[in-house]
């Protein structure tokens, strides 16, 4: 992806710091995976940084199908199952936590078994590392969702103990065991909480609602609402996610740590703007909606700290996503 290269540029003094470092990546193949995995690749090309990447893989027909075309050498893979080789790990990232049937959650136990699993497999490498940074990819999820009023979630919000998901309470123990191993001087941790994305390998099957416009739009069809169309959503671009996460493992911080956009909009107003991307009308659901729900991450701490901004706004966003599902209508999803 050319885009990649855009990363690389913008937040090259952040790359630098990570000369020679030997990073494990698990979920290397899903979305947040696969964007992470192929920066460091183009760091590593056009920075000569020396860094060996490893990805944790369960099946290496699916990784080959996605890295195919890597020389031997820039990129090494490893059967989850079996991760007793690797030690003296600098940087270890878990975004291996299933969201959708195709990516392994097949129940809520499955959702369950696999985070637990890969978060013991990375805490056992970290044993026979030194003090390795541990990004676990958390979620907004842990937060449920704001009904009923306006807003966004305060990076001081707390955390819904009583869980709506597995999803929920996977992303939540994982992100217990990473503070417990910083606690012990096992890891320096960080638990970056992921909101809402727009733009390449994100799925447009129903995934968020932005997905959904996305295909209508592509299809030739109007944009439905079905939901509350007061219901406020934002979208992050890949770009900025990978950016912003480069900077967590340089700058790891057990703070609350949002990722995604702080600029909200309702969905009537994205629906519009998708709708005016593919020149066709929106049109509203029937049914009586739900009341307005809200999932707007604030970010403002977050971005203090880690000297990052959104480069990227919803309407590129989409502009951009247009682009790159008409010129590659083979690899919508990841």
């Amino acid at each position: 992806m050319d885009e990649v290269n855009e990363i690389v540029s913008n937040i090259t003094s952040a790359l630098e710091n990570l000369r020679n470092s030997k990073i494990l990546i698990l979920g290397g193949t899903g979305f947040v995976g696969s964007w992470i995995t192929w920066a460091l690749l183009a760091a590593n090309q056009q920075l000569n940084l020396g860094l060996k990447i490893h990805l944790g893989v369960r099946s290496l027909s699916r990784t080959r199908e996605v890295y195919g075309n890597i020389k031997e050498g820039s990129l090494f893979f490893h059967d989850v199952t079996s991760l007793d080789e690797l030690r003296n790990m600098d940087v270890l990232i878990h975004a291996a936590t299933p969201s959708n049937p195709r990516t392994g959650a097949l129940s809520d136990q499955s959702v369950l078994d696999a985070t637990r699993d890969s978060t013991f497999k990375l805490m056992q490498v970290a044993k026979r590392s030194d003090a390795p940074v541990f990004m676990h990819l958390s979620s907004g999820i842990v937060y449920g969702e704001l009904r009923e009023r306006a807003g966004v979630i305060l990076e001081s919000t707390t955390i819904n103990r009583n869980p709506l998901s597995a999803y929920a309470v996977a992303k939540f123990e994982a992100e217990k065991a990473v503070e417990d191993a910083t606690g012990l001087q096992i890891v320096r941790g960080c638990n970056p909480r992921l909101f809402s994305f727009a733009g390449p390998l994100v799925d447009i099957s129903g995934h968020y609602a932005i997905g959904d416009f996305l295909r209508q739009g592509i299809e030739g069809s109007q944009i439905v609402v079905t939901g509350n169309r007061k219901s406020t959503r934002s979208y992050m671009y890949p770009t900025d996610l990978v950016e912003w996460l480069i900077q967590c493992v340089v700058k790891p911080s057990l703070e609350p740590t949002h990722i995604g956009s702080n600029l909200g909009s309702s969905l009537d107003e994205i629906a519009d703007s998708v709708a005016s991307e593919f020149n066709t009308s929106v049109i509203y659901s029937a049914s009586i909606p739900d009341p307005p729900s809200h999932y707007v991450p604030d970010c403002a701490n977050t971005m203090l700290r880690l000297g990052v901004d959104l480069r990227i706004s919803t309407k590129e966003a989409i502009n951009r996503w247009r682009k790159w599902l008409e010129s590659e209508p083979g690899r919508r999803v990841v």
